[in-house]
């Protein structure tokens, strides 16, 4: 064989021998050692847990021991519950039950009661009933609760600094606790600028008529307002009135 030859075969073995040991270009630094699309750990051997998969011209097997398993260049445990099937020549092997390979997962899973509630995700980021998948940790959280949807019925009132009430919100909610965060929430979003406050739930309303009696040309106006009080109702009528005296009553037609 002719230097060049030789020059040439070396390139290539190291060619192939980095580009395994780097890991492939689709692994996750956030995904932890030991779960599919985690990278390859630089003191893990070939073959071994966690290090590239075996490489070279003549390869028996990708990963050294049988539940190891080959994802993205490097080996990880498999064949557990939830977890990627092993590969083995000619099948896909579970240590219980027989390997899902349906095309919407992300790769042949196992089945069985994993991806609970800080478990690994399973295939496809997915977590059992009540979990969602945390991707920075690819681990399965509680998923959060609506606490705007329930059983029980409440309501709360918006209010200005005047005491007049402005919205009236409905709220469904399965306890008081959960429906008072429910109208925090919607406070915050309904006045990000922080000019109204909420009432208790379920607070009563006192509501009235009144008539703006114009101190002008103007014409008179009416209408109808609420508030938690009837002072408080007074007050917010009050407020309302510029260059006008205001009664409790509806405007005369």
């Amino acid at each position: 064989m002719r230097l060049y030859q030789l020059f040439s075969l070396a390139l290539l073995t190291i060619a192939v021998h980095t580009g395994c040991a780097g890991g492939a270009a689709d692994c996750d630094l956030k995904v932890p050692y030991g779960q599919p699309f985690s990278c390859i750990d630089p003191n893990a051997g070939e073959g071994e847990s966690q290090g590239p998969c075996n490489s070279g011209l003549i390869v028996t097997a990708k990963c050294n021991e049988s539940n190891l398993t080959c994802i993205d260049g490097a080996c990880i445990p498999c064949g557990y519950a939830g977890g990627p099937c092993c590969a083995l020549p000619g099948e896909e092997n579970c240590d219980v039950g027989i390997c899902n390979q349906s095309e919407s997962l992300s790769w042949p899973t196992c089945p069985g009661a994993a991806c609970q509630i800080g478990d690994p995700c399973c295939a496809g980021d997915n977590c059992s009933p009540g979990g969602i998948c945390q991707h920075d940790s690819h681990t399965c959280v509680a998923a959060p609760v609506n606490v705007c949807s329930g059983g029980m019925q409440f309501s709360v009132a918006l209010i200005d600094q005047f005491g007049c009430i402005q919205i009236t919100q409905p709220i469904s909610s399965d306890n008081a606790a959960d429906a008072q965060i429910c109208a925090n929430d919607f406070l915050a979003a309904e006045d990000p600028s922080g000019t109204l406050h909420l009432g208790p739930l379920n607070a009563a309303e006192v509501c009235g008529d009144f008539c703006e009696f114009s101190n002008s040309d103007l014409p008179d106006t009416g209408g109808s307002r609420c508030a938690l009080t009837p002072q408080e109702l007074t007050t917010c009528e009050n407020n309302q009135c510029i260059n006008c005296s205001v009664q409790p009553i509806a405007c005369p037609p």
